[in-house]
Order: structure tokens, then sequence, then C-alpha cells
């Protein structure tokens, strides 16, 4: 019985059509302006990400390394998303 399941399920599966979506025409500006913003923050990304590790290497010698990790942490979840976001964008334009 489960296997009927299965083979009816990856039936189904293989019974979905092939969807080739398409960019709507006068969308390539607002394409490459997102880009751009997203080159941007990766930038910012990076730059910040230099900023909190300096900070980090001198907040071990006055005792605040907790903020400055917690900043790093920051930059680094900030990064993901820009990364993350700009896969999704890639995926479904």
């Amino acid at each position: 019985m489960l296997a009927d399941l299965l083979a009816n399920a990856t039936g189904l599966i293989w019974a979905l059509p092939n969807v080739d979506p398409q960019q709507p025409p006068g969308m390539e500006n607002l394409t490459t302006v997102l880009g751009w913003i997203a080159w941007g923050v990766s930038v910012l990304c990076l730059a910040a990400f230099l900023v909190c590790a300096g900070w980090l290497a001198i907040a071990t010698l006055t005792g605040q390394e907790v903020r400055a990790a917690k900043g790093l942490v920051i930059v680094l979840i900030a990064a993901v998303i820009v990364g993350a976001a700009s896969t999704l964008f890639a995926i479904l334009v």
C-alpha cells in the first residue's frame, strides 16, 4: 500500500508542468537598480564586518567583548539575509 502511494506521488511530481517564467517588458531597469542595491549592501556588510572584527580585537582589552561579538553576529546575519535575498531574486527573475 505504501509503495502504491509513493508511486502515485512520484507520478504526480513528474506530471507537473515545466514553467518558464519571463520578465515583463520594462523591468530591465528595475533589475539593474536592485542589482546595484544588492552590491552596495554587500559592500556595507563587508565594511561592517571588518569594523566589528577590529572592535572585537580592541574590546577584549577593555572587557566589552560581548557587545562587539553581538555586533559581529548581527553583521553576519545581515550578510546571510542579503545573500539569500539575491539568490531568491535570481531564481525568480
